[in-house]
């Protein structure tokens, strides 16, 4: 009897693996890693807005390269090239995956392809990268490139004579041609909605590929762009694959029917085969079943299933991190990190702000993108330019770029943290893009509130008084501007009542203290036309004069040296008003806020030969050094 059992139960077993069969089962194999170095090079020309792939083609590249990104092996060093019209380096070839991802979420849509010219870059980069010298015919380091575009190529170099560069190099070029043939790009117009045939051209990138003895697919939906970088990524040796193993349990159970027919004794072989009869059919019908699911179905395929009937079941990607952050070294990556933690800290960033955009129907900033760089601003520190964020959710992303030499030297000058000084130039740009580059009053409010609450006055001067003076004269000018920042009489902080009187703005206040440069005169102004209707006022200080007035009374000299500069910054802003009349009260009022009955009654003193209007009974009783303070 026991051998009778044991073919009833070979025979069981059998008709379990056929139905394990029947379910196509598969495993994954680890990545076979042919190359140290993997090389992204994605498409952001305009026509990655379109729709064909959800939501567009360049949210579509970006979640299927960031699904990649996480089942490449950390060994190998990924990089990342952004192009359009030019191409740019987001990320050189690292193992920091951060740095990679922070590139894509960074990626925006607009210009035109450059394929040539990218590949170039990328090339380039992975020559750097590996070691090899510039003559070198190949990389030290086994590479390759994988490119995902969605259009013909427009700019640049020649895409075939770039990839034979590539084929001499030896580094084979993996292609994806995003978005459907139909596929099209609408754009508002003032006469109505433009829209815009953007095929992609996937013959450019067959051709690419195959000179280089790489492969080039299609992906005409999300899935199959998923599936198509997954199996791009296994040929290439840095993704796992997926292998079936269907014919391994289909030969399981075979076996398995064979030795249940050996082991039953031959006597009862008769009897055996009337029991095992039904066993028979029933693995004859899972066999049929499963030669029925590996037979294709008729008709032609639809376009991309067959890299979507592969593709690995991905959960939905999280949307973009509303602050994204591009720089080109390390350290800048780590003070803009930092900088960019300063502002959340203080709640200072445009998403924690959306009650108060709402309730005074600012700009709704749907993601605000720092980058460093070393020369690509147009003002001193920074610049910034709205464009339309690429996840069509609408709204403008605030595109701050840094240029970093520029605020280490001020952020050293000032004596403040390079970092702090990075999070306030964000913060006027962010608060240019939400209120309009016209509003500078919203600006300084901003950045005041900010500067009080990293408890640094001295980076709220920098962006609103500039100092030159010698090393030995700083301290004492910026001890003085400190006490007309503390009570609150910098131009900058009076803003709304200057507006609201019709008064000029001053931005910036701009002091140069000398010795001997203005003979018998303490201090004198001048204004200059700045942008957004604001003056730029232009102080000149004599310390040496201020010296000898200030010993003549026995005051500080750092509390002169104040009364001094609101006596003409209240010319600029009332320029060109001459009176000194309106100037004296700015010095009264200070003096009266330092509680220094002998500073009040030097300014008093200084002005007794004025006209009832305010003006100099005569010229040659102007201010001199005598001791009164300066028109």
């Amino acid at each position: 009897m026991a051998p009778l059992r044991a073919a009833r139960l070979c025979a069981w077993l059998a008709v379990a693996a056929v139905v394990v069969a029947a379910a196509e089962p598969s495993i994954r194999t680890p990545p076979r890693q042919r190359v140290g170095i993997l090389e992204l090079v994605v498409d952001r020309s305009g026509s990655t807005r379109a729709g064909d792939l959800a939501p567009t083609r360049l949210d579509a590249i970006r979640q299927a390269t960031l699904a990649l990104l996480d089942r490449v092996p950390e060994r190998v060093r990924v990089g990342l090239v952004a192009f359009s019209d030019a191409p740019v380096t987001l990320a050189r070839p690292t193992t920091d995956r951060d740095a990679v991802r922070a590139g894509l979420a960074s990626l925006s849509a607009y210009g035109g392809t450059a394929v040539g010219d990218a590949l170039r870059r990328a090339l380039d980069d992975i020559q750097a990268a590996s070691g090899a010298g510039s003559r070198s015919a190949s990389p030290a380091a086994p590479a390759a490139v994988l490119l995902l575009s969605d259009g013909a190529n427009a700019s640049g170099s020649d895409p075939a004579e770039v990839a034979r560069l590539a084929a001499a190099r030896r580094v084979p070029v993996f292609a994806v041609a995003v978005g459907t043939p139909g596929g099209v790009l609408t754009q508002p117009t003032f006469g109505g909605v433009l829209r815009q045939a953007v095929p992609p051209d996937p013959a450019l990138l067959r051709g690419i590929a195959g000179l280089t003895g790489g492969r080039a697919v299609e992906a005409r939906s999300a899935a199959a762009l998923h599936a198509a970088l997954q199996d791009l990524g296994g040929a290439a040796g840095v993704a796992s694959e997926s292998q079936e193993v269907t014919l391994l349990f289909a030969a399981a159970a075979l076996l398995l029917l064979a030795a249940g027919s050996a082991l039953s004794p031959r006597r009862r072989a008769a009897a055996a085969a009337r029991r095992l009869a039904p066993v028979a059919l029933l693995l004859a019908a899972g066999g049929a079943a499963v030669a029925w699911a590996q037979l294709p179905p008729p008709g032609p395929p639809p376009p991309g299933a067959a890299l979507a009937a592969t593709a690995p079941p991905t959960p939905p990607p999280p949307r973009p991190p509303f602050v994204t952050v591009a720089y080109d070294s390390g350290r800048d990556g780590a003070t803009i990190r930092r900088a960019v933690a300063l502002l959340r800290r203080h709640r200072e960033a445009a998403d924690q702000r959306q009650a108060e955009v709402e309730r005074r129907r600012l700009k709704r900033i749907v993601g605000l993108r720092v980058s460093a760089c070393d020369a690509c601003t147009a003002g001193p520190l920074a610049s910034n330019d709205a464009t339309v964020w690429i996840s069509g959710i609408g709204g403008p992303v605030c595109d701050v770029r840094l240029s970093m030499p520029v605020i280490r030297r001020q952020a050293r000058s000032w004596r403040v943290p390079v970092a702090e000084l990075v999070a306030m130039a964000a913060l006027h740009e962010q608060e240019l893009c939400l209120h309009g580059h016209g509003s500078t009053s919203a600006t300084v409010d901003a950045e005041q509130r900010f500067a009080r609450k990293l408890r640094n006055g001295r980076l709220f001067d920098r962006f609103y008084v500039q100092i030159d003076a010698h090393r030995r004269d700083r301290a004492t000018v910026e001890r003085a501007v400190a006490i007309v920042r503390g009570h609150g009489e910098l131009a900058a902080q009076r803003r709304d009542g200057l507006r609201r009187r019709e008064l000029n703005l001053v931005d910036p206040l701009r002091v140069e203290l000398c010795r001997g440069c203005l003979p018998d005169r303490q201090g004198e102004a001048g204004t200059t036309t700045e942008a957004a209707g604001t003056v730029g006022c232009d102080i000149r200080v004599d310390l040496a004069v201020v010296e000898r007035a200030a010993r003549g009374w026995g005051l500080p000299v750092v509390q002169v040296v104040a009364v001094l500069l609101v006596h003409e910054q209240e010319h600029c802003i009332r320029d060109p008003d001459d009176r000194e009349t309106p100037a004296i009260d700015a010095e009264r009022r200070l003096a009266r806020k330092l509680g220094n009955a002998r500073l009040l009654e030097y300014v008093t003193a200084s002005y007794r030969d004025l006209d009832a209007s305010g003006h100099w009974k005569s010229r040659l009783l102007e201010p001199s050094a005598r001791g009164v303070a300066g028109a």
